[in-house]
């Protein structure tokens, strides 16, 4: 008894040590850092990355990197937006491409824009997705990897859409901004999630006692000016 007891213990302080670890080496590499098919669903070192310097001035997005990041894995762990939102990202399952997470305080990662070169990232209107209200167009967003490094995007535009068949991820729809004409579930997709590297946050919109009325897309592409691979090393250890 006493073996397993020590070996409890011995476990609970690696797992400690290792939390503290990483805790202390992004705050001193800060410190020391310079300069198929479609629908719309109801709902390693890579270049480009955000520079350390920007995320030091951040002390929330610090301890949001601190909190979803696992060393081993280089998918994309969260999403944050400064006083707005911090939504860690899980993943579809292979054969679910229409799956929403109902998680709170979670976002599921859209499998077909991600085999059509953008990122999009899926909510719940009342859950997760009520704060993609709370963006508008100018913010900045960042997603987070699970290895530390973090993206910046920049919102470019908000566009809303009614479904005319408000339940179905093959619902044909209406812009809100321009309702001249009627817009296939295949076009919709095609136009929101067909450009490459575009980032895209997607959540229904509830009206006329539907919760699933329409749908709200807010889009954003990267950052060109601030571009750098540096790495935020959270280091590896087992």
């Amino acid at each position: 008894m006493s073996d397993g007891k020590d070996s409890f213990m011995m476990f609970f302080m690696f797992r400690k040590a290792k939390h503290i670890f990483v805790f202390i080496f992004l705050i001193l590499f800060l410190g020391c850092s310079h300069s198929e098919e479609h629908l719309i669903p109801v709902t390693r070192m890579v270049s480009g990355y955000e520079s350390a310097n920007s995320i030091l001035t951040d002390r929330d997005l610090t301890d949001f990197i601190i909190g979803v990041a696992e060393p081993s894995c280089d998918t994309i762990a969260g999403v944050y937006v400064k006083d707005k939102l911090q939504l860690s990202i899980t993943q579809q399952p292979s054969d679910q491409p229409g799956f929403v997470s109902t998680s709170s305080g979670t976002v599921t990662q859209f499998k077909y824009a991600a085999e059509h070169g953008s990122i999009g990232l899926l909510a719940h209107n009342h859950l997760a997705g009520s704060d993609f209200y709370k963006i508008e167009t100018d913010d900045e967003i960042y997603l987070v990897y699970g290895d530390g490094q973090t993206k910046r995007y920049h919102v470019t535009e908000i566009r809303q859409y009614q479904a005319l068949e408000p339940t179905s991820p093959y619902s044909s729809f209406v812009n809100l901004s321009d309702m001249s004409r009627i817009i296939a579930y295949d076009e919709l997709f095609a136009d929101i999630y067909g450009e490459d590297d575009r980032l895209i946050l997607q959540t229904c919109i509830s009206n006329q006692n539907s919760s699933s009325w329409g749908r709200h897309f807010v889009i954003a592409v990267p950052e060109k000016d601030e571009r750098n691979e540096q790495k935020l090393l959270l280091g590896k250890s087992k």
